[in-house]
């Protein structure tokens, strides 16, 4: 689901500059299901590889999203590969080898996005690089909780502030995010040809989940 968040923030913020009591950002967004995960060659510490190792983290989302207008069920859903190969040269100094993204639509797959038990997704997503990376995976969230946030949930990044109600001189804002997922469960399958057993799962992975996310940015009078 973070990518997700990474997405409302830029298209809320950038349209967020009310110039008068008028003024009013709404942004609504409905997540019907999404499954996700992180895997790595190095591990998800704090702490720095040794300098010199060379480390490949990919991203991996399927999800079906639209907004409250949208004949969401009948959306596409969409297979999302984000893949950065990267080295830690030391004193805390990462040089980006080499980054690649894809998106391949209807894919064949599966969420259970009522009990969020399990998914499966498998797709050959082709890549910006001209290049295409296989997907076959299947989460088995069996004997993880079931969580609802009415209010905010697992998205908390930096600089969104999902769950809160904010008033200063110029705005008003309500960025709330209803979330129902589960997560630390077990993932199967490969990924580029690799089995993801021989690679690093992200802490609170694999993820399944759904949400509804609304932000309301609304201005009081002129602010410059």
């Amino acid at each position: 689901m973070f990518s997700i968040a990474a997405v409302l923030s830029v298209v809320v913020v950038s349209n967020a500059l009310p110039a008068s009591a008028a003024s009013l950002v709404s942004f609504h967004l409905i997540v019907t299901g999404v499954a996700e995960v992180s895997v790595s060659t190095c591990p998800w510490t704090e702490e720095p590889p040794p300098i010199g190792v060379e480390c490949v983290d990919t991203f991996i989302l399927y999800a079906q999203e639209g907004s409250p207008t949208d004949r969401v069920r009948a959306l596409p859903w969409h297979l999302v590969v984000f893949e950065n190969h990267y080295v830690y040269r030391g004193d805390g100094l990462f040089e980006d080898l080499s980054q690649r993204f894809g998106v391949l639509e209807d894919p064949s797959g599966f969420v259970d996005t009522r009990h969020l038990m399990t998914a499966n997704v498998h797709g050959m997503v082709p890549m910006d690089d001209g290049s295409s990376y296989p997907v076959d995976l299947r989460w088995d969230m069996a004997g993880t909780s079931f969580n609802v946030a009415g209010m905010n949930g697992p998205i908390q990044e930096e600089g969104v502030p999902w769950g809160s109600h904010i008033v200063d001189r110029c705005l008003t804002q309500n960025w709330l995010a209803h979330q129902t997922w589960r997560a630390k469960g077990q993932v199967a399958g490969t990924v580029d040809g690799q089995d993801v057993s021989s690679l690093l799962i992200a802490p609170l992975e694999p993820f399944v989940g759904r949400g509804i996310f609304t932000v309301t940015i609304a201005g009081h009078g002129s602010c410059a």
